[in-house]
């Protein structure tokens, strides 16, 4: 019988600084459940490895925990859900290579395309050098930096290395010199890292999710982002209270739906970016291309999120619903494809 691990951050180490903080904790939680139970429904075996280190320095023996749990356990594949590690958002990319150096077959992107993807900056630029249109920008580290001339006001202010639409708010949109230097010296205090100031794109948000990789890679039904209840004045942004706070007016303000009508050329072209996009930074199995509509440039990729969120109420799974596929299935597809890759990596 196949046996499924399921690492995940340790949720009980990070207290939540807020209601939003505490309802993205949960959200982890409902992921775990689910997915634990698809894997059930296939038939498969499974068991729970909480990645953190466990009462002792943040940040400090997780990796000695991980590998011990790994060899304790023996499992046949590994569903890989860890975001971050005692909260520290870049190990998300240490634990990835930890499961690469086992050897054992995981689910998600690889060490690389975390990688890249953490970076804001670095993913824009490596997108770029692809082909792929990006807004343009530059990253400020002290709110200082002289501005390059021919960016298009107004701009958008966000962390370089955060995940989630954290940092994202309304005041992150910026019109003008004073405030976003203001806005860039708040980001970096509270964020302890450089902000990353690109043009906000006017237009529709369009998400493309695609499953596999290379020859099997499958383009989803495309979906947007309604706006449509958000308060007048509000600027139409995924905020990080639109994502995780249920008592703000940006989170019930703010929908996923099935894109509305589009000409075919359009889509066409959405479809052409995302595929680029995510060939650039190479995710696999399961990934999400954020993307404007530009009402004079077409589309412009605002994100690549390797491992997207797979509860059963996240974007990906609700699009899969939209072709038929239920939240089950689309789990036991996503460690499927981590099995037969691991049969093919074998000697």
């Amino acid at each position: 019988m196949t046996r499924v691990a399921i690492a995940h951050d340790d949720w009980g180490l990070v207290a939540p600084k807020d209601a939003a903080g505490m309802h993205s904790e949960l959200a982890v939680i409902e992921a775990v459940v689910a997915v634990e139970a698809a894997c059930h429904d296939a038939g498969w075996e499974t068991c729970r490895i909480v990645v953190g280190s466990r009462g002792t320095e943040p940040g400090r023996g997780w990796a000695r925990h991980l590998v011990g749990d790994l060899e304790r356990e023996q499992p046949d594949v590994v569903l890989n859900l860890i975001e971050s590690v005692d909260g520290i958002s870049s190990l998300e990319v240490a634990g990835a290579w930890l499961l690469e150096l086992s050897g054992l077959p995981y689910t998600g992107a690889p060490p690389r395309a975390l990688q890249l993807a953490l970076d804001k900056s670095v993913a824009k630029a490596v997108l770029a050098a692809r082909g792929v249109p990006v807004a343009g920008g530059l990253v400020m580290e002290t709110g200082e930096e002289p501005l390059p001339k021919h960016l298009r006001w107004p701009l958008i202010v966000k962390p370089v290395r955060e995940d989630g639409s954290n940092g994202v708010t309304q005041d992150s949109v910026v019109s003008d010199e004073a405030t976003l230097r203001l806005r860039v010296q708040q980001v970096v205090a509270e964020f302890l890292q450089p902000a990353l100031v690109e043009e906000y794109i006017e237009g529709r948000e369009i998400n493309v999710a695609l499953l596999g990789e290379g020859d099997t890679l499958e383009l989803l039904p495309l979906a947007e982002i309604d706006f449509g209840g958000y308060p007048d004045g509000y600027r139409p942004i995924v905020t990080y209270d639109a994502k995780w706070n249920p008592d703000s007016q940006e989170y019930t303000g703010s929908v996923s739906v099935a894109a509305k009508a589009m000409d075919e050329g359009t889509r066409e072209r959405v479809s052409s970016v995302a595929l680029a996009a995510h060939r650039a930074i190479g995710v696999r199995d399961y990934a999400r291309v954020d993307i404007r509509l530009d009402p004079e440039r077409g589309p412009i990729v605002l994100e690549v999120n390797p491992n997207p969120d797979i509860s059963p109420d996240a974007g990906i799974a609700r699009t899969a619903g939209r072709v038929g596929m239920s939240h089950a299935a689309l789990v036991q597809r996503i460690v499927n494809m981590a099995i037969e890759r691991g049969r093919h990596a074998s000697p």
